[in-house]
């Protein structure tokens, strides 16, 4: 109740919400090694499902009159995929050979529907009612692939000073890849219609590339290591 310098308006809202969330998620690791060689492979994933389902109604009475009534409904997917694998070889005493692969997937997937209903009474035989009905659709979905090798080569070891030197030769390469996709559909005609000003779709990729050698040392007292690194990238977006 609000006492206004024209009269007392009168409010009575009611609301309602219905919500689900569920998370399942798994993850297994093989490990395998031998005499010069050891192999590594991960599997991971998650999958993310929540439902949201709302309502408030809106009666206000009095000197003024006029009804509002929000529905809204939402559900979000997100599942997503990690697999990783790497392996180390021992070439000849003193030669090694390391490299990766990996590969991550993920989506996101959103609805949601919303209707806005107000209705008002500009007197006791007037009443305009304005509706907004409209669907949003978000799709998100990113791709990484990334893999890397090194190569280890031992130098002579100096015993007497016990001084040990080595050079790594390395490259490692990483793409992104990601498709976004938002529509927005206009209800209020009774058929669904795209909204052009309130919907886009972009698909960026990013590619890294490195190379990379390096000189090692250490002896008893110290360690270091010089080394010199090339990066390359580049990047590339289609809009839609």
């Amino acid at each position: 109740e609000t006492l206004l310098n024209h009269g007392i308006v009168y409010n009575e809202d009611t609301s309602k919400g219905e919500s689900d969330n569920q998370l399942h998620n798994f993850l297994a690791e093989i490990h395998h090694k031998r005499k010069g060689k050891f192999d590594r492979l991960k599997l991971s994933g998650n999958f993310n499902s929540t439902t949201n389902a709302n309502r408030r109604r809106s009666i206000q009475t009095g000197t003024n009159r006029q009804e509002l009534d929000n529905i809204s409904a939402s559900s979000l997917k997100s599942p997503d995929l990690e697999v990783s694998f790497s392996s180390g070889i021992q070439i000849k005493v003193g030669r090694t050979i390391d490299y990766t692969l990996g590969y991550t997937n993920k989506n996101t997937t959103s609805r949601e529907k919303l209707n806005d209903h107000t209705t008002y009474y500009n007197s006791a035989n007037s009443v305009e009612d304005y509706t907004l009905d409209r669907n949003i659709e978000d799709d998100k979905n990113e791709s990484t692939f990334n893999g890397g090798v090194t190569y280890t080569h031992s130098l002579k070891i100096d015993e007497k000073n016990k001084i040990r030197r080595s050079i790594s030769l390395g490259y490692a390469g990483n793409l992104n890849k990601r498709t976004n996709q938002l529509s927005t559909f206009s209800n209020d005609l009774g058929t669904p219609v795209l909204v052009d000003s309130h919907s886009n779709a972009f698909k960026p990729s990013l590619l890294n590339q490195e190379l990379n050698a390096t000189y090692h040392s250490s002896n008893k007292g110290m360690r270091y290591s010089l080394g010199i690194n090339s990066i390359l990238s580049a990047v590339n977006i289609d809009y839609d």
